[in-house]
């Protein structure tokens, strides 16, 4: 029962890493075209805002995947033990 609750967990938490590294790489796409955006002075505050914001949620994404990846690893560990020998 335990072994069957730990693969779940780590099928659970593969498909979370998927999931974030698809967010980040739209967020890197995201965050490239703010970046190479041409703005007149009257768009610059607001294209400046919404690269900020880009940056941020590129940040968060790559903090939570690398949370993730940590939680991952751990279940990974965690499931090796309960392995019988």
């Amino acid at each position: 029962m335990a072994r069957l609750k730990a693969a779940s967990a780590i099928s659970n938490s593969e498909a979370h890493i998927e999931m974030l590294k698809c967010y980040l790489r739209e967020s890197e796409i995201i965050l490239r075209a703010l970046e190479e955006q041409k703005t007149t002075a009257r768009e610059t505050l607001l294209h400046e805002k919404r690269l900020s914001e880009a940056r941020r949620e590129h940040l968060q994404l790559q903090n939570e995947l690398s949370l993730a990846t940590e939680k991952h690893s751990r279940l990974t560990r965690q499931k090796n033990v309960l392995q019988p020998a």
